[in-house]
């Protein structure tokens, strides 16, 4: 027999297999022989959740004192583990730069595509930019500046198993306003 095994969270890979798991100690063993163990997990399904039930699937090895894994079986168990959201970015994201209008918009020539889908849940995760909102740090003028992006959202039947980032790192410029100088006559 074994005590009850635990199971270690895993981020979500399209697979049903379980996170790491831990064994508990063995015993029943006649005398002085021992045997060893490893243990698989595998959920009912692939799905980002906490509790998820496992089966746990155990091999058992030659182990000391004469302990020989043909002379011992050890049923399959359960175990509560969790499998978490795995992360998307957004990528390809291009800014434009403006003349300084007083105001922080920003504009983006280029919108991205989604970064981290896997290939088993490409035709099931879209990225959807409808709402997504640009807006420079500040409204003065500089080279480089910082642009917050907002607004972007998945979906799809397979979009509960992804976290969504929004992008980071994006600049562009604004120019200071053309300057018009006094001629003579």
């Amino acid at each position: 027999s074994i005590t009850t095994p635990g199971i270690g969270s895993k981020v979500y890979n399209s697979l049903p297999d379980s996170g790491v798991v831990t064994l508990g100690p063995l015993s029943g063993f006649l005398g002085t022989e021992t045997v060893t163990a490893t243990a698989t997990g595998l959920y009912a399904d692939a799905n980002v959740g906490t509790a998820k039930l496992a089966t746990i699937t155990y091999t058992l090895a030659d182990g000391t004192n004469g302990g020989k894994a043909a002379n011992y079986s050890l049923a399959s168990g359960t175990a509560d583990g969790a499998i978490t959201r795995a992360p998307l970015t957004v990528t390809g994201v291009v800014a434009n730069n403006k003349l300084q209008d007083d105001n922080t918009t920003a504009t983006l020539s280029a919108l991205g595509s989604l970064s981290g889908v896997l290939a088993a849940d490409t035709a099931n995760v879209t990225l959807n930019s409808s709402s997504v909102t640009a807006n420079f740090d500040t409204a003065t003028a500089g080279a480089a500046k910082p642009i917050t992006i907002s607004g972007y959202t998945i979906s799809g039947s397979a979009s509960a198993n992804y976290s969504l980032s929004q992008p980071t790192g994006i600049t562009a410029n604004i120019a200071p306003p053309a300057t018009i100088t006094a001629g003579s006559a």
